[in-house]
């Protein structure tokens, strides 16, 4: 079950979520998606903080990204921008691990290393668990891409599944 706040922010609030259940409503789940012109909310990393903003949705890659992860509300709740905010934080933190096991490397998808595997995470529904796979040409948006399983497997450790769901933005 989802819950959301019944009390609004206002834009700009920084975020300190104490839920309570006398303030709580249950929402229906599904990504909101506004229409060309229409405003939405976003959280923001902010130096300090995570901020909600504001924003009008023109169809371009930056809305698209929110929307893909996740990042468009129709309206300021705590709860949204918490669990994003919880989403952005396991996020960075397995981009950071990523960096460090991984250096510098990022996939090449020309040139002479076409033939380089290219792995990634995807969750698979049928058997309800965290999966892995690879490619040569096919790149997907939105998809964080690995130099090796040997690497995968030493974050997957760090993190454990929960955390590495929530930082892939895997609802399941």
């Amino acid at each position: 079950m989802k819950y959301k706040m019944t009390k609004d922010l206002k834009v700009g609030a920084i975020i300190d979520v104490n839920l309570g259940e006398d303030v709580c409503e249950e929402v229906k789940e599904g990504k909101y998606k506004p229409e060309y012109g229409e405003m939405y909310y976003y959280v923001r990393l902010q130096v300090g903080g995570y901020e909600i903003s504001l924003e009008a949705w023109v169809d371009d890659l930056m809305d698209w990204h929110r929307y893909n992860d996740g990042n468009c509300f129709q309206t300021e709740t705590e709860e949204e921008a918490e669990q994003h905010k919880l989403h952005l934080e396991a996020k960075m933190e397995l981009m950071k691990l990523r960096e460090e096991l991984q250096g510098s490397w990022e996939p090449d998808w020309g040139g002479e290393s076409e033939s380089e595997k290219k792995h990634y995470w995807c969750w698979n529904h049928i058997m309800a668990r965290l999966s892995r796979g690879w490619t040569y040409q096919d790149q997907c948006l939105g998809v964080l891409y690995f130099e090796n399983e040997q690497v995968m497997n030493e974050i997957r450790e760090k993190m454990g599944d929960e955390r590495l769901k929530l930082a892939l933005n895997i609802k399941a």
